[in-house]
């Protein structure tokens, strides 16, 4: 007996700042969510500018200025009937593009970091406390090297 087909990962990409393909972007999200132990879950990811993450940041947290990534859970494992769509996670190309040399990564592999970012923080990661920091972060790497092509590290 096979198992069910996944349901897909939904990309809008809004922005082309980055060389990141819609089909990029969805099987990197593809890989964590199974990887992670969830492949019944979807998510939709937004790549968008900085312009409209910056509005979105003050609208819906009360920062100014953009952000790298937001991720907004939409999941609820208590719910006894629950979509499987975990949340929604939106990436500022214009944001991987700046920071990206400052990682040592190129623009698409900053922006696919994000996408692993947001859909930890969706998973239950947290890094805001010291000790959770760290296990987010090596969770990333995991999935990044798994994923990132060698012409990706700057």
């Amino acid at each position: 007996m096979s198992s069910p087909t996944p349901p897909p990962i939904e990309v809008n990409k809004q922005h082309d700042s980055v060389d990141l393909s819609v089909e990029d972007a969805a099987a990197i999200a593809r890989l964590v969510l199974d990887g992670e132990g969830r492949p019944e879950l979807s998510a939709s990811i937004a790549l968008i500018d900085d312009a409209t993450m910056a509005d979105l940041n003050e609208r819906y947290l009360g920062h100014e200025g953009p952000t790298d990534v937001i991720a907004f859970p939409l999941y609820d494992p208590e719910d006894p009937d629950p979509e499987p769509l975990l949340g929604e996670v939106i990436v500022s190309l214009d944001t991987a593009l700046r920071q990206a040399p400052e990682h040592a990564l190129t623009a698409r592999a900053e922006a696919l970091l994000y996408i692993v970012h947001g859909l930890l923080h969706l998973l239950g990661y947290d890094d805001h406390a010291e000790g959770e920091r760290a296990r987010m972060e090596a969770r990333q790497q995991h999935w990044l090297q798994r994923f990132v092509k060698p012409s990706d590290l700057a």
